[in-house]
């Protein structure tokens, strides 16, 4: 059944999307190869948008040379698009109408009283086009609607209220200029009123879904006095291991509904080392790499609300694990009280 309602939604976004950037398809492999390049570029541009560039910033990233720079792909350039823009003027247009569509504010969701979800994804290190595909289809799997979020201006109380789950895979750090390099010039993009939002939106009865590097959202290096959004999620970050560092995870608890029907797993990516703030949270998963053990995964309540933090999320091949993929869907359902 997931195959036909992606293949459902595959045809019923395209339609739209070739007219929006006037492509008109000559046959089925054209079709398929225009598609497959308009979703290529809503990710290259997403990629700039999460990290709070302008238009102009974007547009100059995009006309450079394709790059790639271990495993992220969404750096630089577009490939193809020599195939499908006749020119640079083309192209220029084909990037604003993606940038509008991306920086546009939600649309509301329909009232028909399914709890649905917010996702904010994507980071100068987690490319949305690599987060936001095995997030669809773990949130699909657990009977969930999503709406994904690139551009963290958009991220207050109002549309919050739209939904019941807030999802997060990404830090508090935005780079708007392109070729600044020191993180020491990166901006902290959340302002007191989005904290405040997500905080009273959890204690309100929203669920909190917080993944990899969530618990960055707010200066780290604070120690002593941590961020109360850090506090209210129960974790900050600490810090982490080698990009492609083998890990071990170990299931502390198998009855609670987040891990049921996990397996201690074995995995490669980014190992993080969370620093635990609360002390009422359940500790779920553990994870082991170079004989170090840290947290990797706990629950919690706030208020009314449900959170939940879960260590992976560095690449995709992670995301797609099978035991990762069962606990995105279990602790979003978990997360919304359909446990």
């Amino acid at each position: 059944m997931f195959v036909v309602q992606a293949l459902a939604r595959f045809f019923a976004a395209l339609t739209p999307l070739v007219v929006m950037f006037g492509c008109a398809p000559r046959g089925r492999d054209d079709f398929a190869a225009r598609f497959g390049y308009l979703i290529l570029l809503r990710d290259q541009v997403a990629a700039q948008v999460c990290q709070g560039r302008s238009l102009e910033a974007t547009l100059a990233q995009l006309l450079t040379p394709h790059t790639e720079d271990y495993g992220r792909p969404y750096l630089v350039g577009v490939p193809g698009r020599e195939k499908f823009a006749r020119d640079d003027r083309e192209f220029a247009r084909d990037v604003a109408v993606a940038y509008r569509v991306l920086t546009a504010e939600p649309a509301a969701p329909p009232n028909d009283g399914k709890p649905r979800a917010l996702a904010l994804i994507g980071d100068h290190y987690h490319p949305p086009g690599l987060i936001r595909p095995p997030i669809e289809v773990a949130m699909d799997d657990a009977g969930i609607p999503t709406e994904f979020l690139c551009d963290v201006t958009k991220l207050t109380a109002p549309i919050l209220g739209r939904y019941r789950l807030l999802i997060i895979l990404r830090d508090g750090v935005n780079w708007p200029d392109p070729d600044e390099k020191s993180f020491s010039k990166a901006k902290w993009w959340m302002t007191k009123e989005q904290e405040q939002a997500i905080i009273a939106f959890v204690r309100a009865g929203g669920g909190l879904l917080a993944l990899h590097n969530a618990n960055a959202l707010k200066p780290w290096a604070e120690k002593q006095d941590p961020a109360p959004l850090l506090r209210v999620l129960g974790s900050q970050y600490d810090s982490h291991g080698a990009p492609r560092e083998g890990y071990r995870v170990r299931v502390l608890r198998s009855d609670h509904p987040i891990t049921r029907g996990v397996a201690d797993f074995t995995a490669t990516g980014e190992h993080h080392r969370p620093r635990p703030l609360a002390t009422d949270m359940v500790r779920l998963l553990e994870s082991t790499a170079e004989g170090e053990t840290c947290l990797a995964g706990y629950a919690r309540t706030e208020g009314k609300g449900r959170i939940a933090y879960l260590a992976f999320g560095h690449t995709r091949e992670v995301l797609d694990l099978p035991d990762v993929q069962r606990l995105l869907a279990n602790a979003a359902r978990w997360c919304l009280g359909k446990d």
